[in-house]
């Protein structure tokens, strides 16, 4: 079954513009999300043939990518208020809604708020922190990557990278990740912020619908998958091999995992 074609387009979101990267169509809708600071371009390897079996659709969040920033520092539940406002926008009733990191946040948010609308939920290396793990973040300095003389600013943000990142993650997806740091239309840390300020165990709690848990051995919070399944043994399990960019780097083994999933629904 060959592909279908890409589409880009924009929908009004809670706070402008939202970009979207979209293939294929009927069948559930799945509804991707991606961690921060990246963009819908973090899925472009799957999107293609999550598109020849269903509509798939992978959008920027608000202030990353090509979408516009909201005014100020957001939550998640606010992020999860603006996939509501899209997915009436695209005509979307019911979708199996997923995302990775900070987008897993705002994907089981989303399933909390709305379990009418939910098919099922993809939690891709979901952060799950303790109390103490949560203020422990939020107490960090987090380093400035801002333009300065000369550029540097390029190369210490891929150094930065090549250490918090899997050692195995190629050139091009650091460098990819590099760039989309830079294209964040607002403070591309507010993604985190909000992850670190959000408690996932209210919303697990309210999932009403059948849900992955994807876990990728190298990733720095792997161990957060072990606490969700924890909290909801009837959630699905998958361990993959990689960090925090499986899904560009193994993007056959990512597919495998969610292909099986979605066969299941």
């Amino acid at each position: 079954m060959s592909a279908p074609a890409l589409v880009r387009g924009y929908c009004t979101g809670s706070w402008g513009q939202v970009h979207r990267r979209e293939c294929g169509g009927g069948g559930t809708a799945l509804v991707l999300l991606h961690q921060t600071p990246w963009s819908s371009l973090q899925f472009e390897f799957v999107l293609g043939e999550l598109g020849a079996r269903r509509r798939a659709i992978a959008l920027d969040t608000p202030g990353y990518g090509q979408s516009d920033a909201p005014p100020a520092a957001p939550e998640i539940a606010d992020y999860a208020q603006n996939l509501r406002v899209v997915l009436d926008e695209l005509g979307i009733a019911r979708a199996v809604v997923g995302g990775h990191h900070t987008g897993a946040l705002v994907a089981a948010a989303f399933a909390a708020r709305h379990p009418h609308r939910c098919a099922g939920v993809l939690l891709d290396n979901a952060p799950f922190y303790t109390a103490s793990e949560r203020r422990e973040r939020q107490a960090r300095v987090h380093r400035s990557f801002a333009p300065c003389a000369e550029g540097t600013h390029f190369a210490e943000r891929w150094r930065y990278l090549r250490r918090v990142m899997d050692p195995a993650a190629s050139d091009r997806t650091v460098h990819e990740a590099v760039l989309r740091y830079y294209e964040a239309s607002g403070e591309p840390e507010w993604g985190h912020a909000a992850a670190y300020r959000h408690d996932l165990a209210h919303d697990l709690e309210r999932i009403a619908c059948p849900t992955l848990v994807l876990a990728s051995r190298a990733d720095a919070i792997f161990a957060s998958a072990a606490r969700i399944m924890l909290a909801r043994e009837d959630f699905s399990y998958v361990a993959l091999d990689g960090g925090s960019a499986v899904v560009r780097e193994r993007p056959a083994e990512w597919l495998g995992a969610v292909g099986d999933f979605l066969a299941r629904l």
